[in-house]
């Protein structure tokens, strides 16, 4: 059967003319074996996939798998979903001629924090999840905040998963099959702005990194604080202890000195 395939394509690309040339390949966290393939007549480019899964048990405990595939043009597109315990992307990159496609790893993803900040949280129910949420920094072209739920096997926390995050638009949609990456979401809403998808009155589990920053900031104040007014404290000091050492004998001649000036004034003669 697959001969007759080959055999069928042969025909139709002399017929029609010259029928692009791709590689093809797959691979897991390794360089994968190029292999070369001819496409489609209708097919115009070759197609390099390039995702990226990283999951955190704790801070200290992650896992990260890339995977790429070499192949003929099928539809596919970009995305990304971080939501501080999950991150996932998929990044596609077509070229036109023969054999263009001939790179052998993936390509590392874009981690570049672009300024959008979201409330993040991967857990088995809504409540766990406003539980142990956090402020996560979008990166690349995650552009809006997300809240979803659906099945899972990316973590050990049962089959259901409710997550918050940032995320590309077209996870928004429902567009984008995410089963290769072990997730199926059945419910998707998202918003645009900072924060945009915590809920009032929840509980929130600040990042680490930024608790720490805060903590450095208030101690820095409080120490510029304590200092002035230790410096406030001695300048009082000095001036009233100034004031309690003059010498007696001291404001006693000032006194005198006053005491003659008045009783010169009075005994001066009038002029005829």
């Amino acid at each position: 059967m697959k001969l007759f395939f080959t055999i069928v394509l042969a025909c139709t690309c002399i017929a029609g003319g010259s029928c692009l040339q791709c590689f093809t390949c797959s691979a897991v966290s390794d360089p994968c074996t190029l292999d070369i393939t001819t496409c489609l007549s209708t097919i115009t480019n070759c197609q390099t996939v390039s995702s990226q899964t990283i999951t955190f048990l704790d801070e200290s405990d992650f896992e990260t798998i890339s995977r790429i595939d070499q192949r003929c043009e099928v539809p596919s597109e970009d995305f990304s979903l971080r939501t501080g315990r999950v991150f996932i992307s998929q990044n596609i990159h077509l070229c036109s001629s023969d054999r263009c496609n001939d790179q052998t790893e993936a390509e590392p993803a874009n981690n570049t924090r672009n300024g959008l900040q979201c409330f993040g949280c991967f857990n088995s129910s809504t409540e766990s999840c406003l539980a142990n949420q956090q402020r996560v920094d979008c990166v690349g072209r995650q552009n809006r905040c997300v809240d979803g739920k659906g099945r899972q096997r990316l973590l050990p926390i049962g089959s259901n998963m409710v997550l918050k995050g940032c995320a590309t638009t077209n996870l928004c949609e429902l567009g984008v099959d995410l089963r290769a990456f072990s997730l199926l979401l059945s419910e998707v809403s998202c918003c645009e702005g900072a924060l945009c998808n915590g809920d009032r009155g929840s509980t929130t589990t600040a990042d680490p990194g930024r608790q720490r920053q805060d903590m450095i900031v208030i101690i820095i104040v409080l120490i510029v604080i304590a200092a002035f007014s230790i410096i406030s404290l001695l300048v009082l000091v000095w001036r009233w202890g100034k004031r309690a050492v003059d010498p007696p004998a001291q404001r006693w001649a000032v006194g005198q000195l006053r005491y003659h000036d008045s009783a010169g004034s009075d005994m001066e003669p009038e002029l005829a």
